[in-house]
């Protein structure tokens, strides 16, 4: 099968909408760079690793101002125009936890920033940070799996059976782990392609991390091959909660990989998980889902915007938002409440630049590395 089809065109909708975010940023004008530690790739791994974050490991992306205090306290952020966002979570327990909100925030008014952001938060977090001078809004829910629980038997994963025996039955579809050295090339060209077809056509920076083949740390690689032997997609797997618990970040595949792939490459990778003593494996974040009513009141004007991006075509165009949960929810997972926090208030604007220096758009909106 050919491995080249015609790249994915941006909806105008998110042109239209990085336009004019781009614009509004370039009369706020830039902040200075925020001053930064310098920690060596172990120790910033290892901080990752031993936090109680399913995706910690977002703070070892390129290109982030790592800010450290304590034996475990540790943030990360990119800079755009007068705002900063904080990705992967805030790292820490205890002390070490309040200890790096506090620095960030008083590098960031020393740099002159306006406004500082926070994600992911969890349900447990929001108060804490409340009490530091946050504000958070609910922006989805997380897809949890208990390993456990996953048995792969019973109603709650028909649906996962049936594209797994497909994918396995039908196309002779087989999971492995790799190593990253070995198959370097071709999972650099399945991920550049992957990018291609993606409404958005570039990688989510502060949202999803990349393959990370230069520095792979503590990553697992699990690949699909077709019954030809040829590799269709991969997945990596992050480790945290001190190894107690892991979460899903790339996934990749081709256009033409065969039907049920995905669905086999990470039931795959989660049960390898499991007979390694991993307890719970986050599929990630869902954008703008929820399962109930949200934790706490949300204005009215930002509902609006949830809602309708959630539910209409048009938003649909610049982001899977059903399909997403749609495919997550055939893992039976528990869904947990996510949270974007905003120092020093929450509003249109900061989400608004928060989903711009995702990438919701188009290309994230990010300084040139200092």
């Amino acid at each position: 099968m050919p491995h080249s089809l015609p790249a994915v065109r941006r909806p105008l909708i998110a042109r239209v909408a990085d336009r004019c975010g781009r614009t509004v940023r370039s009369l706020e004008g830039r902040a200075q760079p925020i001053i930064g530690d310098h920690l060596d790739r172990g120790e910033l791994a290892a901080r990752c690793a031993a936090s109680p974050r399913y995706n910690g490991y977002l703070s070892l992306e390129p290109g982030l101002t790592y800010i450290a205090t304590g034996a475990g306290g540790l943030i990360s952020c990119a800079q755009s125009g007068r705002s900063a966002f904080a990705v992967g979570g805030v790292h820490g327990e205890g002390r070490d936890y309040e200890d790096v909100v506090r620095e960030f925030v008083r590098r960031a008014q020393a740099a002159r920033v306006r406004r500082a952001l926070l994600f992911p938060v969890a349900s447990d977090e929001v108060d804490r940070l409340n009490t530091l001078g946050f504000r958070s809004i609910q922006t989805g829910a997380e897809a949890v799996v208990s390993t456990a629980e996953f048995t792969l038997a019973g109603r709650a994963f028909a649906d996962l059976r049936q594209m797994r025996n497909r994918a396995a039955r039908r196309h002779g579809v087989s999971v492995v782990e790799v190593h990253p050295d070995a198959h370097r090339a071709v999972l650099l060209e399945i991920w550049r392609e992957w990018l291609a077809h993606r409404p958005a056509q570039h990688q989510m920076t502060l949202l999803i991390g990349s393959p990370s083949l230069d520095h792979p740390d503590d990553r697992r690689y699990f690949a699909a091959f077709d019954g030809d032997g040829a590799m269709v997609a991969f997945a990596t797997m992050t480790p945290g909660f001190g190894g107690a618990a892991g979460g899903v970040d790339v996934m990749a595949r081709r256009a033409d990989a065969p039907a049920g792939t995905m669905d086999l490459l990470l039931s795959e990778a989660i049960l390898a998980l499991k007979a390694d003593g991993v307890a719970r494996v986050s599929l990630g974040a869902c954008p703008m889902y929820s399962t109930h009513r949200p934790e706490r009141a949300m204005a009215r004007h930002l509902q609006l915007v949830f809602t309708t991006l959630y539910r209409s075509q048009l938003g649909n165009r610049v982001f899977g938002f059903q399909s997403l949960p749609a495919f997550k929810g055939k893992f039976a997972p528990s869904w947990h409440p996510t949270y974007l926090a905003a120092w020093p208030r929450m509003g249109a604007w900061p989400l608004y630049v928060g989903c711009g220096m995702w990438g919701l758009f188009g290309p994230p909106w990010r300084d040139p590395s200092h």
